[in-house]
C-alpha cells in the first residue's frame, strides 16, 4: 500500500489479495502538496530499466500570471528522474498563482527532481518560462515565454515529457496549452494569457510518481501508457502506440473529442471498436487490438468533423479476452462513471476508468475515483473549447465494477465510461 496525506490519492494496489512474480504499472499523482512514502515491494516501470527497486518521478510547476495590457506570464519547466530510488520524502506541488503579476511556483520531490515555475512579465520583458537550467533531474525541458505586448497576449505553454513549450501552439501531449485572454484551459503549468483590462492567472503544476508492483494473480497488467492530443483541428490523425509493447499484447485506445455530432473511427484497429458515447458538446470511444509490434499498432483516428483529440494508449499483457464496457453521459462537477456487470463472470480483471469533459473555463478533472490508481489526465489544446481525456486503472477479483466518480473543478458536459479486460 502506498499512502500520502493531505487530499492526494490513497492507493490500495491489489484488491482480492496474494502476489505474483508478475508486476502492473501503479503510482500516485499530488495535485497538492504531500508525503511520499515508499511502497514495500516495488521496481522501475519497463521504460525505466523494470528490474530495481526505483520509480519514475515527473514534476510540472506552476504557470505565471499575466499583467493586463502588458503581456503573457510564462509557462512552467518540466524536470524527472526515468529510474530513482525513492524513500519517505516531501513532495511541493506549485499551487495556481494566486494574483495579477505572480510568479509560478516550483514543484519538487525533495531535493532529487525540482521543476521551476514560469515568471510574469515586466516592463517591456515577456514573461519567461521556467528554465531547465535552473531545474533539477536528468530529464529537463523549460516552458515557453509569455507574448510581450499591450492588448491581448497569450502566455507561454508549460513543458514536458516530450519537450519545451510552445507560445503560440502545440507543445507536448502532457504540457499545459499556452492560455489566450479569458482562457485557464493550460493545466498543469500554463501561463496567463493578458488582455487590455485584465490579467489571468498561471494554472497550478503537478507531480507524478509511477512504478510497478506485483500483480494480482491472473489479472490484466498494465505495462504502459501514452498520451496523444492534437495542437489543431484535423479529420486525421495518426495516435503513436506506447514503445514497451510486444505481439500479443492488447492495446487499448480511449478518446475524447468536442462536438456530440463527431464520430470517432479507428479504421487502422480493425480487431474491435466500443459503443461510442456522446452528449452536448462532447464525444468519447474505445477501440482495442492485438498487437503485432509493428509500425501497424499505431492507431489512424478519423473524426467525422475537423476537431481536436486527446487520447490515451494502453498496454494490457495477461488479457483472457477481448474488453468490454459500460458508457454514461451528463453535465455536473462530477464525471459519474457506470456501474458494469462482467459478461465472463467472477474473475481476475482489470478496470479502466474514462472520462472525457469539455474543458473550457479552467474545468478539469482532479480526483480520481475511489481505489483506482494514479489519475492521468490530458488537457486539451484548444484555448476555449476542447475535450479533456482522463483515465486510472486497478485490478480486481470479482463480478464487475460499482458505479464511481471523478472530481472536477466546475460543472461542465462530460462523458465517461468504465471498461473491464478480463483475467486468464
Amino acid at each position: 500500500m502506498l499512502i500520502n496525506d493531505r487530499g492526494n490519492l490513497i492507493i490500495d494496489v491489489i484488491e482480492g489479495g496474494g502476489c505474483a512474480p508478475d508486476y502492473t504499472l501503479s503510482g500516485v499523482t499530488f495535485l497538492v502538496s504531500g508525503t511520499l512514502f515508499e511502497p514495500t515491494d516495488f521496481k522501475a516501470p519497463v521504460a525505466q530499466g523494470g528490474a530495481t527497486s526505483e520509480a519514475r518521478i515527473q514534476t510540472w510547476a506552476g504557470g505565471a500570471s499575466s499583467i493586463a495590457n502588458t503581456g503573457g506570464g510564462g509557462g512552467a519547466g518540466y524536470s524527472e528522474e526515468p529510474s530513482t530510488p525513492i524513500a519517505a520524502t516531501e513532495v511541493v506541488t506549485a499551487a495556481a498563482a494566486a494574483a495579477a503579476g505572480a510568479d509560478g511556483g516550483s514543484s519538487s520531490v525533495g531535493v532529487l527532481v525540482v521543476a521551476l515555475g514560469g515568471q510574469s512579465p515586466t516592463g517591456a520583458q515577456p514573461g519567461q518560462g521556467g528554465q531547465a537550467a535552473g531545474g533539477t533531474g536528468s530529464i529537463k525541458f523549460s516552458g515557453a515565454n509569455g507574448i510581450q505586448g499591450a492588448a491581448s497576449q497569450l502566455g507561454g505553454g508549460a513543458a514536458g515529457s516530450d519537450g519545451d513549450g510552445v507560445s503560440a501552439s502545440g507543445g507536448p501531449p502532457n504540457g499545459g496549452y499556452a492560455n489566450a485572454p479569458g482562457a485557464l484551459s493550460g493545466w498543469p503549468g500554463g501561463g496567463g494569457g493578458s488582455s487590455a483590462g485584465a490579467a489571468n492567472f498561471g494554472r497550478p503544476g503537478l507531480v507524478r510518481v509511477t512504478f510497478q508492483v506485483p500483480s494480482l494473480p491472473n489479472a490484466p497488467r498494465v505495462i504502459d501508457i501514452n498520451e496523444y492530443r492534437d495542437t489543431a483541428d484535423a479529420l486525421s490523425r495518426v495516435v503513436p502506440a506506447p514503445v514497451d509493447r510486444v505481439a500479443g499484447d492488447l492495446l487499448l485506445l480511449l478518446t475524447s473529442v468536442q462536438g456530440n455530432l463527431v464520430t470517432i473511427t479507428a479504421p487502422t484497429w480493425a480487431d474491435g471498436t466500443l459503443a461510442q458515447v456522446a452528449t452536448a458538446l462532447l464525444t468519447g470511444r474505445a477501440f482495442f487490438r492485438t498487437a503485432t509490434g509493428d509500425a501497424n499498432d499505431d492507431a489512424t483516428v478519423a473524426t467525422s468533423a475537423s476537431e481536436r483529440v486527446t487520447a490515451h494508449t494502453y498496454v494490457i499483457r495477461g488479457a483472457g479476452g477481448n474488453p468490454e464496457w459500460t458508457t454514461a453521459s451528463g453535465n455536473s462537477n462530477t464525471v459519474g462513471t457506470p456501474a458494469h456487470t462482467n459478461t465472463f463472470g467472477y474473475r481476475a480483471s482489470l478496470g479502466i476508468s474514462f472520462a472525457g469533459i469539455l474543458n473550457n473555463n479552467g474545468v478539469t478533472i482532479t480526483v480520481a475515483p475511489t481505489t483506482f490508481e494514479a489519475l492521468l489526465p490530458t488537457c486539451g489544446s484548444a484555448n476555449l473549447v476542447s475535450s479533456m481525456t482522463a483515465t486510472c486503472w486497478k485490478q480486481f477479483l470479482g463480478l464487475g465494477l460499482p458505479a464511481n466518480t471523478f472530481g472536477t473543478t466546475l460543472a461542465n458536459p462530460w462523458v465517461a465510461g468504465t471498461l473491464v479486460v478480463p483475467g486468464t
